[in-house]
Protein backbone atom coordinates (compact mmCIF):
# COMPACT_ATOMS: atom_id res chain seq x y z
CA UNK A 1 0.00 0.00 0.00
CA UNK A 2 2.94 2.46 1.02
CA UNK A 3 4.10 2.06 -2.57
CA UNK A 4 1.05 2.56 -4.15
CA UNK A 5 0.70 5.84 -1.98
CA UNK A 6 4.16 7.23 -2.41
CA UNK A 7 3.26 6.88 -6.32
CA UNK A 8 0.36 9.09 -6.41
CA UNK A 9 2.21 11.43 -4.61
CA UNK A 10 4.43 12.56 -7.48
CA UNK A 11 1.61 13.94 -9.45
CA UNK A 12 1.04 16.75 -6.90
CA UNK A 13 4.65 17.56 -5.67
CA UNK A 14 6.31 18.13 -8.74
CA UNK A 15 3.70 20.78 -9.63
CA UNK A 16 3.54 21.95 -5.96
CA UNK A 17 7.16 21.60 -5.58
CA UNK A 18 7.81 23.39 -9.22
CA UNK A 19 5.58 26.51 -8.06
CA UNK A 20 7.66 26.94 -4.58
CA UNK A 21 10.99 27.01 -7.09
CA UNK A 22 9.07 29.54 -9.49
CA UNK A 23 8.92 27.77 -12.32
CA UNK A 24 6.86 28.11 -15.43
CA UNK A 25 4.07 26.03 -16.07
CA UNK A 26 5.48 24.45 -18.99
CA UNK A 27 8.77 23.57 -17.77
CA UNK A 28 6.59 21.95 -14.84
CA UNK A 29 4.99 20.01 -17.70
CA UNK A 30 8.70 19.29 -18.93
CA UNK A 31 9.96 17.62 -15.72
CA UNK A 32 6.56 15.83 -15.18
CA UNK A 33 7.17 14.04 -18.89
CA UNK A 34 10.74 13.87 -17.77
CA UNK A 35 9.65 11.34 -15.15
CA UNK A 36 7.17 9.48 -17.07
CA UNK A 37 9.90 8.65 -20.43
CA UNK A 38 12.10 8.07 -17.60
CA UNK A 39 9.45 5.51 -15.66
CA UNK A 40 8.57 3.95 -19.40
CA UNK A 41 11.69 3.49 -20.62
CA UNK A 42 12.21 0.76 -17.06
CA UNK A 43 9.27 -0.78 -18.08
CA UNK A 44 11.29 -4.35 -19.24
CA UNK A 45 13.89 -3.96 -16.71
CA UNK A 46 11.03 -4.14 -14.11
CA UNK A 47 9.95 -7.60 -15.39
CA UNK A 48 13.04 -8.42 -15.46
CA UNK A 49 13.90 -7.37 -11.52
CA UNK A 50 10.76 -9.52 -10.74
CA UNK A 51 11.66 -12.57 -12.26
CA UNK A 52 15.53 -12.58 -11.29
CA UNK A 53 16.10 -10.45 -8.47
CA UNK A 54 12.81 -11.22 -6.24
CA UNK A 55 9.27 -9.19 -5.51
CA UNK A 56 10.66 -7.96 -2.11
CA UNK A 57 14.11 -6.48 -3.57
CA UNK A 58 12.76 -5.20 -5.89
CA UNK A 59 9.90 -3.41 -3.60
CA UNK A 60 12.67 -2.71 -1.35
CA UNK A 61 14.91 -0.72 -3.90
CA UNK A 62 11.60 0.92 -5.37
CA UNK A 63 10.83 2.18 -1.72
CA UNK A 64 14.53 2.93 -0.76
CA UNK A 65 14.56 5.32 -4.38
CA UNK A 66 11.52 6.97 -3.66
CA UNK A 67 12.84 8.29 -0.11
CA UNK A 68 15.78 9.07 -1.90
CA UNK A 69 13.85 11.24 -4.44
CA UNK A 70 11.28 12.53 -1.73
CA UNK A 71 14.97 13.60 0.41
CA UNK A 72 16.40 15.75 -2.93
CA UNK A 73 13.46 17.83 -2.55
CA UNK A 74 14.89 19.27 0.83
CA UNK A 75 17.38 21.16 -1.97
CA UNK A 76 14.27 23.16 -2.65
CA UNK A 77 15.61 24.44 -5.76
CA UNK A 78 15.39 23.83 -9.70
CA UNK A 79 17.62 21.30 -9.90
CA UNK A 80 16.56 19.23 -6.82
CA UNK A 81 13.24 19.20 -8.07
CA UNK A 82 14.39 17.71 -11.50
CA UNK A 83 16.62 15.28 -9.59
CA UNK A 84 13.55 14.42 -7.54
CA UNK A 85 11.44 14.07 -10.79
CA UNK A 86 14.16 11.62 -12.25
CA UNK A 87 14.71 9.44 -9.16
CA UNK A 88 10.85 9.53 -9.00
CA UNK A 89 10.27 8.01 -12.75
CA UNK A 90 13.57 5.68 -11.84
CA UNK A 91 11.06 3.95 -8.72
CA UNK A 92 8.65 3.99 -10.66
CA UNK A 93 9.83 2.46 -13.63
CA UNK A 94 11.84 -0.33 -11.51
CA UNK A 95 8.27 -1.10 -9.89
CA UNK A 96 6.01 -1.10 -12.67
CA UNK A 97 4.42 -4.50 -12.35
CA UNK A 98 4.99 -4.97 -8.92
CA UNK A 99 1.69 -4.46 -7.14
CA UNK A 100 -0.28 -6.41 -9.59
CA UNK A 101 2.55 -9.41 -9.55
CA UNK A 102 2.76 -9.74 -5.69
CA UNK A 103 -0.84 -9.81 -4.96
CA UNK A 104 -1.16 -12.59 -8.25
CA UNK A 105 1.48 -14.33 -6.27
CA UNK A 106 -0.13 -14.65 -2.67
CA UNK A 107 -3.72 -15.03 -4.04
CA UNK A 108 -4.70 -17.83 -2.75
CA UNK A 109 -5.62 -20.76 -5.78
CA UNK A 110 -9.59 -20.72 -4.32
CA UNK A 111 -10.40 -17.38 -4.11
CA UNK A 112 -8.47 -15.59 -6.50
CA UNK A 113 -10.29 -13.12 -8.10
CA UNK A 114 -11.99 -12.36 -4.64
CA UNK A 115 -8.57 -11.65 -3.15
CA UNK A 116 -7.33 -9.50 -6.19
CA UNK A 117 -10.75 -7.39 -6.15
CA UNK A 118 -9.71 -6.31 -2.23
CA UNK A 119 -6.16 -6.00 -2.55
CA UNK A 120 -7.11 -3.76 -5.97
CA UNK A 121 -9.37 -1.73 -3.45
CA UNK A 122 -6.92 -1.07 -0.64
CA UNK A 123 -4.21 -0.27 -3.36
CA UNK A 124 -6.84 2.40 -4.80
CA UNK A 125 -7.28 4.02 -1.60
CA UNK A 126 -3.58 4.11 -0.83
CA UNK A 127 -3.45 5.91 -4.24
CA UNK A 128 -6.55 8.17 -2.85
CA UNK A 129 -5.06 8.96 0.30
CA UNK A 130 -1.71 10.29 -0.68
CA UNK A 131 -2.93 13.62 -2.35
CA UNK A 132 -4.66 14.31 0.32
CA UNK A 133 -2.41 13.57 2.41
CA UNK A 134 -0.05 15.89 0.63
CA UNK A 135 -2.34 18.87 0.36
CA UNK A 136 -3.06 18.56 4.34
CA UNK A 137 -0.04 18.64 5.51
CA UNK A 138 1.40 21.34 2.75
CA UNK A 139 -1.37 23.26 3.93
CA UNK A 140 -1.57 22.72 7.22
CA UNK A 141 2.27 22.70 7.97
CA UNK A 142 4.54 23.11 4.51
CA UNK A 143 5.28 21.52 1.30
CA UNK A 144 8.60 20.04 3.26
CA UNK A 145 6.40 18.55 5.81
CA UNK A 146 4.41 16.66 2.79
CA UNK A 147 7.67 15.18 1.25
CA UNK A 148 9.14 14.00 4.29
CA UNK A 149 5.98 12.21 5.61
CA UNK A 150 5.95 10.81 2.26
CA UNK A 151 9.14 9.89 2.69
CA UNK A 152 8.44 8.19 6.23
CA UNK A 153 5.61 5.98 4.33
CA UNK A 154 8.08 4.59 1.52
CA UNK A 155 10.73 3.90 4.78
CA UNK A 156 7.90 2.16 6.12
CA UNK A 157 7.26 0.23 3.11
CA UNK A 158 10.88 -0.57 2.46
CA UNK A 159 10.87 -2.01 6.57
CA UNK A 160 7.64 -3.98 5.41
CA UNK A 161 9.26 -5.39 2.47
CA UNK A 162 11.81 -6.57 3.61
CA UNK A 163 11.50 -7.96 6.87
CA UNK A 164 7.60 -8.88 7.33
CA UNK A 165 6.03 -9.48 3.44
CA UNK A 166 5.62 -13.59 2.60
CA UNK A 167 8.49 -14.07 0.44
CA UNK A 168 7.92 -14.41 -3.07
CA UNK A 169 10.21 -15.55 -6.27
CA UNK A 170 8.98 -16.07 -9.78
CA UNK A 171 9.87 -20.32 -9.42
CA UNK A 172 7.70 -20.34 -6.25
CA UNK A 173 4.98 -18.44 -7.83
CA UNK A 174 4.44 -21.07 -10.73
Amino acid sequence: MSLSCVRSSRNLLIPMEGHAVALREDDIGYLMSLSYVVDGLLFPLAGWLLDNVGRNRTGALGLVSYVAALLCLEGQSAAALTAFALVCGWANGITSGIVMTIASDLAPPDARGSFIGLYRTLTRLAELAAPLMVGFLAERCSLRAAALANAAVAGFGCLWVSCCMQRVTAASAA
